[in-house]
């Protein structure tokens, strides 16, 4: 029964030893797993503060980008204004350059028309001129100074 006795106290110091070692590795464990964790929330911590200055910068991009997409339609429609205007002022001018055209012609005709006159006139003038002279010789003889 000693020998049994012995054994069994052998045994219980060796299962006390074991379970002292086995408590000290579970608080090392635990105190690891605490730090674990405290680096974990630590890390979680950073990147939520990371996430919101980055959907900070993503609503300040896009307040950005919808200002410069509403000043350029603004450029564009302004754009497309002033070429409206450009296009019915070449019209105008189109229009004016083809009734320019079209009186110069009406000059030119009336030029060609006033020359084709004057140069009737100049003719029926010498035309005239000569049968005066002619008269003249009848009545004053050729002696009219």
């Amino acid at each position: 029964c000693h020998v049994i006795f012995q054994e069994a106290s052998g045994r219980v110091s060796s299962l006390e030893r074991e379970i002292s070692a086995l408590k000290a590795e579970n608080a090392s464990l635990r105190s690891r797993a605490a730090g674990v964790e405290q680096s974990c929330e630590h890390r979680v911590q950073t990147l939520v503060e990371e996430l919101d200055n980055v959907r900070v910068k993503l609503a300040e991009i896009q307040e950005q980008s919808r200002r410069d997409v509403s000043a350029l339609n603004a450029a564009l429609e302004s754009g497309q204004e002033f070429s409206q205007r450009q296009l019915e002022q070449n019209r105008q001018l189109v229009d004016m350059v083809r009734n320019a055209q079209s009186e110069a012609e009406m000059f030119k005709q009336e030029i060609s028309s006033s020359g084709a006159e004057a140069r009737r006139l100049r003719e029926e003038n010498e035309d005239l001129r000569s049968e005066v002279e002619r008269l003249d010789r009848i009545v004053y003889g050729g002696k009219r100074q």
